[in-house]
């Protein structure tokens, strides 16, 4: 349960241990602190679990991101079916729990910010079902970064199945990616939807982005949690790159 992660942390950090964290790290801006320090006085390595970073869907958008030149706007959208309670039913309990949005839409805002640099400012709105308020259902937070660039991060959690879409759109062109659990097949699966147009008469590319885009990408994977890609990552950069004070993964 979340209320543990901070204790369990410390404990470890202060054995002499690297620590990776599944988040929230902590349920209190206090535990944070209490953690870092933690890591701090014992020189070890605390790293946050944001292993979505490592997933090969994720990898593969970063990737294709790259070919499109400056990132404009994204619009992540998480919609699935409801959270299971947890043992004891410590997800319905607040002071367990903490904040919902440090449950799942925290990788969101990862994403968001891996793929578009740092964040400016933010605002959230959420809607729930009546008796589900503290899970904030139906959230929706809109980013602008240092860039210009603008985000949009939707999640719900009073649907069905589990479905991800990720929509980037960029001063070269455009990405489309989605994910379903157990709808598409295991292989991954690439096309280029539309090739770059060739110059018009007035030597531009029909107008980028205003007519057909100068690129478009659309991928389709079966997400799997590469776990020891992940550890393996972690053991290689103990510099800092994995460190929560930058950001972690």
């Amino acid at each position: 349960p979340n209320y543990l992660h901070a204790d369990h942390a410390v404990a470890c950090l202060e054995a002499g241990k690297h620590v990776l964290v599944e988040k929230p790290m902590a349920t209190t801006v206090a535990d944070c602190d209490r953690v870092l320090a933690a890591a701090d006085g014992a020189g070890r390595v605390l790293a946050a679990g944001h292993e979505m970073r490592v997933f090969t869907l994720f990898e593969r958008i970063r990737a294709q991101a790259a070919r499109l030149g400056a990132p404009l706007h994204l619009d992540l959208r998480l919609f699935r079916r409801p959270y299971r309670s947890g043992a004891s039913g410590w997800k319905q309990d607040p002071a367990k729990l903490g904040s919902s949005i440090l449950e799942e839409p925290i990788h969101y805002l990862d994403l968001a910010r891996w793929l578009l640099g740092e964040v400016a400012s933010l605002q959230a709105w959420a809607v729930s079902r009546p008796g589900h308020e503290g899970m904030l259902e139906n959230l929706d937070i809109r980013l602008e970064f240092r860039s210009g660039a603008r985000a949009m991060v939707t999640r719900t959690v009073a649907g069905f199945e589990h479905h991800v879409r990720c929509d980037l759109t960029a001063e070269g062109g455009a990405l489309r990616a989605r994910w379903a659990g157990g709808v598409v097949p295991a292989m991954p699966e690439h096309r280029q939807a539309a090739p770059i147009p060739p110059a018009n008469a007035q030597g531009d590319r029909n107008g980028g982005l205003a007519g057909s885009p100068a690129a478009s990408v659309v991928l389709e994977y079966a997400l799997a949690c590469p776990s020891s890609s992940f550890l393996t990552g972690g053991r290689a950069r103990p510099s800092g790159v994995a460190r929560i004070r930058d950001g972690g993964y």
